[in-house]
C-alpha cells in the first residue's frame, strides 16, 4: 500500500533515539509511542485518510544502517527528527538517518 502521495511507500519517516520508544508504563520512554499516535490520528483527520508512518519499533542493532531503515527512508516522502538525548548521540542511527535522508 502507498502513501498519501504515491510515489513514496511512507508519508513520513519518523526518527528518534531509543531512549525515547518504551510503553507508556515502562517509564519516560512511553512519550515517543503517545506522539506517534497522536500524529497518526491528527493525520488521518486531516487526510481523510490514515497515513504511512514508518516508526522502527523492532531494532536493537548497533553500526551501520540497517538495509530495512535505509529503504523505508528512501521511499518516505517527509522525514520527522525527534529530538532526544538518544537522537543526539554523534553515534546514533539517528544521526545516520538524517544523512541518508
Amino acid at each position: 500500500m502507498k502513501g498519501y502521495l504515491q510515489s513514496f511507500d511512507y508519508d513520513v519517516f519518523l526518527s528518534y533515539g531509543w531512549a525515547g520508544n518504551l510503553l507508556a508504563d515502562e517509564g519516560d520512554r512511553g512519550w515517543v509511542a503517545q506522539f506517534f499516535e497522536h500524529l497518526n490520528r491528527q493525520l488521518r483527520t486531516q487526510l481523510g485518510k490514515s497515513p504511512r508512518i514508518f516508526i522502527d519499533r523492532d531494532a536493537s542493532y548497533a553500526g551501520e544502517l540497517h538495509d530495512r531503515l535505509a529503504q523505508a527512508l528512501d521511499s518516505s516522502a517527509l522525514f520527522l527528527f525527534v529530538v532526544s538525548p538518544g537522537s543526539c548521540r554523534p553515534d546514533s542511527w539517528c544521526q545516520q538517518e538524517v544523512a541518508r535522508f
